[in-house]
């Protein structure tokens, strides 16, 4: 996975690259929100933005809204990297929902710091089985029958899903993924959710590595219906 660095100083963008990679992290650049967007829309995995917030035509804020407004990119972690740290500034990102600032000039131990917080914060690969509970209105043994029949039926399509991908059949893939989304949204994963509406906004030349995220998301959120059912296997 990657972490896309947004900023229009190439000074900048070179020292938080440089920090980056030394701490084994795989960098893309770009030089404004517009170039950020179009690289997203190609559906390269990316982990975390870094974005400055004086950037030519739209800003960091404006970018991190436009991030938040589109399903395939709701959960990315974003950081705010920018000079002004005005009263102001903190207060109109509160009111966006940005959470995490890095001020200028930035240092190697913040960073990586700001990145470690900014990635704990992603949503968890499954909903909480209390949360999943309430929601559902299931009591606990209930909601332990719906995650078996869900794990069960999404192996199946796991299955399936890695035969239409060895044959790089977009359509077919496309079908298979369609029918992921049912039992994933019912189970409240919003990573596999947001992966699935990545792949589905695709270009035809992102289409791959969207659907290679469908399938790294998938393979997680089995694991963790898995982990969540294993007291139960203990009785």
């Amino acid at each position: 996975m990657t972490i896309l660095v947004v900023d229009d100083e190439p000074v900048s963008v070179r020292l938080l690259q440089l920090n980056l990679e030394h701490q084994g992290r795989t960098v893309a650049t770009a030089s404004s929100a517009a170039e950020a967007l179009a690289w997203l829309a190609e559906a390269h995995g990316v982990e975390l933005v870094i974005t400055d917030n004086n950037l030519g035509g739209m800003s960091g804020f404006e970018l991190f809204s436009a991030l938040r407004a589109d399903p395939r990119w709701r959960q990315l972690p974003v950081i705010l990297c920018t000079a002004a740290a005005d009263r102001a500034t903190v207060d109109e990102a509160i009111r966006r929902g940005l959470r995490h600032f890095l001020v200028k000039p930035v240092r190697a131990a913040q960073l990586m710091e700001k990145v470690r917080q900014a990635l704990a914060d992603q949503p968890p690969i499954l909903r909480h089985r209390f949360d999943g509970m309430a929601e559902l209105g299931l009591s606990e043994v209930e909601y332990r029958m719906l995650l078996k029949a869900s794990g069960e039926r999404l192996s199946e399509l796991e299955t399936e899903l890695a035969r239409v991908r060895a044959r790089a059949d977009r359509d077919a893939a496309g079908d298979v993924v369609r029918r992921i989304r049912e039992p994933v949204l019912t189970l409240g994963a919003d990573r596999c959710a947001a992966a699935i509406a990545g792949f589905e906004g695709a270009s035809e030349a992102g289409w791959a590595v969207a659907l290679d995220r469908v399938v790294q998301e998938l393979a997680s959120l089995l694991e963790a219906i898995a982990e969540d059912r294993r007291p139960q296997s203990r009785l």
